[in-house]
């Protein structure tokens, strides 16, 4: 996988090579005019020449057309990277600032991506978060139910759970009770799903009521 940066810095060299390769047809073109005045003015034994050099200069103004089209395609496409970055870095400002913890894993949960209130309720810092299955998370008592949720979503027809209730057991801190929601989510290639995850914590009293 490339990174951002490796994106930027190949843009930018596409973007120079369109720009040299336009130059060196300009330049090229010059010169083959020059050619082309330089055999018209020595008379009718230069006529075969004159013609070849005529034939190349249309030749030439065609890649040219096609370098300018090119670099004009070029630009439209760092216009629209551009864009996609604007949206990307807006997608994870509200991701990683959401006042309730949000966490992106994939089919066997483990964990791709989490925010700060993830990080809060887990007492692990997100970045650290990331590599981490989810069941080392959940209390010892609700993990069977953990494995039996995360095997049914993997199933291609399932669809998001809500309302599901887990002891979470964060790093050094009290066993604490949520409602999981969960919510596979597919590409076009149709393999294991990336599942979205949204934490709420549950106040005893209410689950109480719940558990009764």
């Amino acid at each position: 996988m490339t990174s951002r940066k490796d994106d930027e810095r190949d843009a930018g060299g596409t973007a120079k090579a369109v720009q040299d390769f336009a130059g060196q047809l300009e330049a090229a073109k010059s010169k083959v005019t020059e050619l082309i005045q330089r055999a018209a003015g020595e008379g009718e034994r230069n006529t075969i020449l004159e013609e070849a050099l005529e034939t190349l200069s249309a030749s030439m103004e065609e890649l040219y057309v096609s370098a300018e089209e090119l670099r004009a395609t070029n630009d439209e496409l760092m216009a629209t990277r551009a864009a996609l970055e604007a949206e990307r870095n807006r997608y994870a400002s509200l991701f990683y600032f959401a006042p309730e913890p949000y966490l992106v894993t994939d089919a066997e949960g483990v964990v791709r991506e989490a925010n700060f209130g993830a990080s809060i309720l887990l007492g692990v810092r997100e970045d650290h978060l990331v590599g981490k299955p989810m069941v080392v998370f959940v209390a010892e008592a609700s993990k069977r139910n953990f494995h039996q949720v995360i095997t049914r979503l993997a199933d291609p027809r399932a669809r998001a759970v809500t309302d599901w209730e887990l002891t979470l057991a964060p790093r050094e801190d009290e066993p604490k009770r949520v409602t999981v929601s969960v919510a596979p989510v597919r590409d076009t290639s149709a393999g294991p799903p990336m599942l979205r995850w949204l934490i709420r914590e549950v106040p005893d009293s209410r689950w109480g009521v719940a558990g009764r």
